[in-house]
């Protein structure tokens, strides 16, 4: 190699290497709109940072699964992004335990109890679908039966849990675990390819601002 053919070659690579910032280009995007995720019926708007939203529900194997791949992904996500966890009825009968979510989540419970109603649901078959089955199974593993039904009761559960449901419908969702990001983007395992790993690997695409950038 000539010199001067060496030390263009030399910069050229120097350049690529101190400029990770630049924006990926859309040929080089693992996944594609319409394939592995799609725009949501109707987007929300932008909030301030990053943010990325499960739609789960307790009622969902496959969300229970799901779980052990989530759990380390969400610790690893960098500080600027906001993850939020959101319960989804699949039926009638599993508005009871979306409202309980919420009755929980405002007791400052539901991080501690998350996974004891999966196991309690998907492990151990309790039938959790009434108020007062769910308040049973928590005052049975130590919870205070009384504050529980407070909350539920609350009018802040009943809104948010309507809210929820009008929000899946509006977005899109139609199936768990579905994950959406900035509002705007939804993308599910069956999307991704039939794998819930990849789900991940399309979120992680669509909150890299240099990919959002080329929407």
């Amino acid at each position: 190699m000539a010199r001067s053919d060496r030390r263009s070659f030399l910069l050229g690579s120097l350049a690529l290497a101190a400029a990770p910032w630049l924006p990926a280009r859309a040929e080089d995007l693992l996944f594609a709109e319409g394939i592995h995720y799609q725009r949501v019926q109707t987007p929300e708007p932008p909030t301030q940072g990053r943010v990325v939203e499960e739609f789960f529900s307790y009622h969902c194997p496959h969300c229970l699964h799901f779980e052990p791949l989530l759990k380390p992904w969400v610790k690893a996500l960098p500080s600027d992004v906001k993850f939020r966890r959101t319960p989804f009825p699949l039926s009638e009968s599993g508005i009871p335990l979306v409202r309980a979510y919420f009755a929980l989540e405002t007791m400052g419970r539901i991080e501690a109890l998350h996974e004891r109603i999966f196991e309690a649901v998907q492990i151990k078959r309790m039938p959790l679908n009434t108020r007062e089955a769910i308040a049973g199974f928590l005052s049975s593993i130590g919870e205070d039966r009384d504050a529980f039904l407070k909350a539920y009761d609350s009018f802040g559960a009943d809104s948010q849990t309507r809210r929820t449901i009008t929000r899946a419908m509006t977005l899109g969702v139609d199936s768990v675990p579905a994950m959406i990001v900035q509002g705007t983007w939804l993308t599910t395992g069956t999307l991704a390819g039939g794998s819930q790993a990849a789900m991940l690997k399309v979120a992680d695409q669509l909150l890299d601002t240099r990919a959002l950038a080329q929407k």
